[in-house]
């Protein structure tokens, strides 16, 4: 274990360049089901996005212009 010190955090504003994308997650198992949400900027969870299945793969679009956000959680069950 060790401790992390951050010696210098920067200044505002934080820029993001917002991009759009088409992801694809190979599927682990059979029967597998994933669940995808947009976070906001502290990590909670603001919606839901419904993957496609497509053969043995997920697959979403990610839209920062659209979702408002950068972060994704995806969660496989």
């Amino acid at each position: 274990e060790s401790d992390v010190y951050i010696l210098d955090k920067g200044r505002g504003p934080i820029l993001v360049e917002g991009i759009e994308g088409d992801i694809s997650i190979k599927k682990g198992k059979e029967g597998e089901v994933i669940k995808i949400f947009s976070l906001d900027e502290k990590g909670l969870r603001k919606s839901f996005i419904q993957p496609e299945e497509k053969g043995d793969s997920f697959l979403f679009r990610i839209s920062t212009a659209k979702d408002k956000t950068m972060y994704y959680e995806i969660i496989r069950e």
